[in-house]
């Protein structure tokens, strides 16, 4: 990874922590569909997290096409910007039923059935991201940005996308926790060195606490 600012390496972040959310969310909800919730707790805290996971998703992919998307069109014409919209269509498709059957297990009339109906719909979410972000990320890789693109230009889409973030996700006392410790330490380092100190000093680890852990 290059250590300059480079806003492929925020993309290889976001992806992993999506990539780790969504092998989570299946992985548990198959889980808890077998064996139940072990407590009203971790009940409402995989509803939360399957919340983050839709918004964070969506707020990525809008950021995507509002922002990283238009401005890469210049420079790198020859992207598959239609391929993979075409595929952000698809997966907002799913989210389009995924969301509601997030709530229904968090109404928790038929818990087995509605668990069983949301890793479905998550595993073929799943299978169109791997592909969709290996296209991504062979497309805008780092080294290909850094040589392209120079730092101020790096430092002021970073910002604006996440700005974006921010705007088009949320709670952010969910899904800033939900970003930052679905990455590796080292990559948790990196990506909360872009945030305020009080985000990742004060709000997440105190402040916060109580709504995420």
């Amino acid at each position: 990874m290059s250590p300059q600012p480079n806003v492929g390496t925020g993309l290889l972040h976001i992806h992993a922590c999506l990539t780790r959310a969504l092998n989570v969310s299946i992985e548990r909800g198959q889980e808890f569909a077998s064996q139940g919730f072990p407590s009203a707790a971790l009940h409402h805290g995989y509803v939360d997290y399957g919340r983050c996971l839709v918004s964070t998703l969506h707020a990525h992919h809008s950021g995507e096409e509002e922002i990283f998307f238009p401005y890469l069109a210049a420079p790198l014409p020859d992207a598959p910007y239609e391929e993979l919209l075409s595929e952000h269509r698809r997966i907002t498709a799913l989210i389009d039923h995924i969301t509601p059957a997030i709530e229904a297990v968090a109404g928790g009339a038929n818990t087995v059935a509605d668990l069983g109906r949301l890793v479905t719909l998550v595993q073929q979410l799943r299978d169109v991201w791997y592909p969709h972000i290996a296209k991504e990320e062979s497309s805008f890789s780092v080294a290909r940005l850094a040589e392209l693109i120079p730092v101020p230009e790096h430092l002021r889409l970073l910002r604006a996308l996440g700005e974006h973030a921010q705007k088009a996700s949320g709670p952010d006392y969910l899904t800033v926790p939900f970003t930052l410790h679905n990455l590796s330490p080292e990559d948790r380092a990196a990506f909360g060195a872009g945030m305020p100190a009080i985000v990742t000093q004060q709000l997440v680890p105190v402040v916060w606490k109580e709504k995420w852990e």
